[in-house]
Order: C-alpha cells, then sequence, then structure tokens
C-alpha cells in the first residue's frame, strides 16, 4: 500500500476455477505448497530439496496432519485435494 509505510503483496498462486481440458491438467501432487506468509524472493530455489514434509502421526478431523520447518519455524499442515476440474500453480 503505497503512501502510508506498508508494503503491496503480489500474488503468489493462482487456482483456476474455469475448470478446463483435463488433458491440459498436469500432476503436481507433492510439489505444490501454500504458506501463510509473505517471502520477498522471486529468483530461484531448490524448494523440494530442503522443504519436505513429514507425517507427524496425528489426525484432525479426519486429515492426517504433516510438519516441517521453513527457516527454523515449524509449519503444520495437511494435503487437501482439489475439487475434480479444479487445478493449482
Amino acid at each position: 500500500m503505497e503512501g502510508d509505510g506498508g508494503s503491496a503483496i503480489g500474488t503468489v498462486g493462482r487456482i483456476d476455477l474455469c475448470g478446463g481440458e483435463e488433458s491440459s491438467a498436469v500432476d503436481l501432487t507433492g510439489q505444490v505448497h501454500q504458506l501463510p506468509c509473505c517471502i520477498k524472493y522471486d529468483g530461484p530455489s531448490s524448494v523440494s530439496h530442503y522443504f519436505k514434509p513429514k507425517p507427524t502421526g496425528i489426525e484432525v478431523d479426519g486429515l492426517n496432519v504433516d510438519e516441517a520447518y521453513f527457516r527454523g519455524r515449524k509449519l503444520q499442515g495437511t494435503t487437501i485435494p482439489l475439487p475434480l476440474g479444479y487445478s493449482g500453480e
């Protein structure tokens, strides 16, 4: 936000709500992560080499909880499927 000392947050991901042809969908299973933070870096990174969620053995509302660390901070989350016909990147 210009003028108030804040910073603008850019788009970090996209979910195609229009669906589309299934043949154009790419399987990104285990490759897409959404983090509730702003990372001010847009260069290359070996994310899959360093960011490796592991199962905790905990289940919440029928979903298995995974755990990973990002810059020393513990993150917990779960894998949720996108509805049929949706894609994400």
